[in-house]
């Protein structure tokens, strides 16, 4: 671009000067002026986008984490280059970690630190005095509230690409999925069972993301946030799947807040219908929204063995 640009300009030069002498061709000299002065433009625009390319681009924030489940995403998302700093709670995964106290952090000197609503207002405070960049990022009830933690977490971590990517996993995974996989949730009573008899109902993320798959979330039943269900209203209701984390439930990981789930009168409602979801999912919901639909639409074996049979019986005459 810059070489035509350049040729241009000799060719207005030599043309201009061929014609000044006659005047009657005043309206050409003009003519020719503003070619020049295009072609001048041009010149202009070429150099400033070598000039641009041959830029290095800005290298990348370094982030500190004051919140575990920011750290699985910036395990995930974060490139080599990236300097990260997570929580002690990953000191085992290769990557410098911190002891959550203000000189610590000072002096990891990070250019943003990513904390939320229930985190330290005393160390966030703190960290602003001394010039470091404090990033609450939003906690999301609901679907759309995942997106505006992503939009912010992009912002402050300048991984845009990555939370992109997430954000149309996402869409991917709240389409209307195959029929042996939709027959997992769909039309289905579904109840999410925590400790000390806490579930979720209407108006938080897991209900949002239950009746986006078809299912109805029993809990809402009972009201909006965290409500309580005993034993005999889950015998009640006979849930068609019950949501539990992980195996901190079952007898050999026994807690007195679990001791709703180890009632005698659940155990065989439990062996059928109970599906586990990894801890790590469940406490990082909005964070791990992706893996954590992935890990409801893979329906464990009973339920697998439920729907073949379901398909059997309709095919057979």
């Amino acid at each position: 671009m810059l070489l035509i640009a350049a040729m241009n300009s000799l060719l207005v030069l030599i043309w201009s000067r061929s014609c000044v002498s006659n005047r009657h061709n005043v309206w050409m000299i003009c003519w020719l002026k503003c070619n020049f002065a295009c072609a001048v433009l041009l010149m202009w625009l070429a150099a400033a986008s070598a000039s641009a390319a041959e830029a290095p681009s800005p290298e990348p924030p370094s982030v500190l984490s004051l919140n575990l489940c920011y750290d699985a995403l910036l395990m995930d998302l974060a490139p080599a280059e990236q300097s990260v700093v997570l929580t002690h709670y990953h000191a085992d995964q290769g990557y410098p970690t911190h002891n959550a106290q203000l000189e610590d952090i000072l002096q990891r000197a990070p250019d943003v630190v990513l904390a939320n609503a229930f985190n330290d207002p005393l160390l966030i405070r703190a960290l602003r005095q001394h010039g470091i960049e404090v990033a609450i990022l939003p906690e999301a009830s609901s679907i759309a509230e995942v997106e505006a933690f992503w939009q912010a977490f992009a912002k402050a971590t300048g991984l845009s690409d990555g939370v992109q990517q997430k954000q149309q996993e996402l869409v991917a995974l709240l389409q209307p999925a195959p029929a042996f996989e939709s027959n997992a949730f769909e039309n289905k009573q579904v109840l999410a069972i925590q400790a000390n008899h806490y579930s979720f109902g209407s108006g938080t993320l897991l209900h949002d993301v239950l009746t986006s798959l078809g299912a109805e979330n029993l809990a809402a039943r009972r009201g909006q946030g965290l409500v309580t269900v005993v034993p005999e209203q889950i015998l009640a209701w006979q849930p068609d799947i019950i949501i539990l984390t992980t195996d901190r439930a079952r007898p050999q990981h026994f807690a007195l807040a679990h001791r709703n789930i180890l009632h005698a009168s659940l155990q065989p409602l439990l062996a059928q219908r109970a599906l586990y979801i990894d801890q790590q999912l469940s406490g990082c919901m909005g964070q791990q929204l992706v893996a954590f639909i992935k890990a409801l639409r893979e329906p464990h074996e009973s339920f697998k063995q439920q729907v073949k049979q379901q398909v059997k019986q309709q095919v057979t005459p």
